[in-house]
């Protein structure tokens, strides 16, 4: 997040850090979403394996 402040102020290197702070936004997206479309199934997955054997 500071590196998108800093991308809007008017230092001298402000362009320099809207690309660093795109370059470290968009692998961390893509790793957000992996992990959320791995994990989620998982999760489920266990609270309805809790729920079976609370049942019982």
């Amino acid at each position: 997040l500071p590196l998108f402040l800093i991308s809007h102020s008017d230092v001298g290197w402000h362009r320099g850090a809207g690309t660093v702070a795109w370059v470290f936004v968009i692998p961390g997206l893509a790793l957000a979403w992996y992990a959320a479309i791995t994990y989620v199934p998982m999760a489920r997955r266990a609270l309805h394996e809790g729920r079976v054997g609370s049942a019982t």
